[in-house]
């Protein structure tokens, strides 16, 4: 089970509230108004950078899937073709029976396309044209495959940097969240000692923050932008749900 981001964001906007409400009589030793405020925004940047990202993502795994796929496609008819015109040729074809085209994710398929592309290379020169009937811009099939291939290298070296990134997003993200939820938790504490029940303060104090945990079941999603707050997931003062 994971404390989800939006919580953290609703105890947060309460917190600043009644700290505000009561700024004249009352403020926590640990943390100003204005510090309170800045939260307030900073918090809810910092989760719409990470959705930002994640959009970014998105979009640039659309990309290159679609890109991966036509360079897959060419593999798996490259390597057919030689096999098929090498058959009677032992030597050739040994040199090809190793190379494989079996999808099995994005690196896969570049690691195939580029061990096809070197047994492609060696050939004799004469039949290189001959493999691949596919042609672009009267290009030499290996050109063109060569092309795709480097383009196709790129954009995945570029995918795997914003993965990162939004990994490192996310990881900040929780952290700060950890952070906020645990200064909401202490703050409420405090709170709770300095208006006792039975005064007015203490009964909207306890009325308006809120204290009972939203948890959600945990996902393998790996863009969800609710990361699991660290650190204590049932705080003194806190119950769950």
């Amino acid at each position: 089970m994971v404390l989800t981001v939006g919580f953290v964001k609703a105890r947060l906007r309460a917190t600043e509230s009644f700290q505000r409400t009561v700024a004249a009589i009352w403020v926590w030793a640990e943390k100003t108004l204005a510090q309170w405020a800045a939260d307030l925004v900073a918090f809810p940047a910092k989760e719409l950078l990470l959705k930002g990202f994640l959009q970014d993502l998105a979009v640039k795994r659309g990309s290159v899937d679609a890109r991966l796929e036509h360079l897959h496609n060419l593999t798996v008819l490259g390597l057919q073709m030689a096999r098929a015109k090498y058959r009677r040729n032992p030597a050739i074809l040994a040199s090809l029976k190793g190379l494989d085209s079996t999808d099995s994710g994005r690196q896969d398929i570049i690691d195939d396309a580029t061990a096809w592309h070197l047994a492609w290379q060696r050939l004799p020169e004469d039949d290189q044209d001959k493999v691949c009937s596919v042609r672009t811009r009267r290009v030499r099939p290996i050109a063109g495959f060569a092309t795709l291939l480097a383009d196709a290298q790129t954009e995945f070296t570029a995918l795997k940097q914003l993965e990162d990134r939004v990994r490192t997003e996310r990881a900040e993200l929780a952290a700060m969240a950890a952070n906020l939820w645990q200064d909401c938790v202490e703050w409420y504490m405090a709170a709770l000692a300095m208006f006792p029940e039975e005064t007015p303060e203490g009964q909207n104090l306890r009325a308006a923050i809120p204290t009972a945990t939203i948890y959600v079941p945990e996902t393998d999603e790996e863009d969800s932008t609710q990361p699991e707050i660290p650190g204590d997931d049932v705080p003194s003062g806190v119950t769950t749900s």
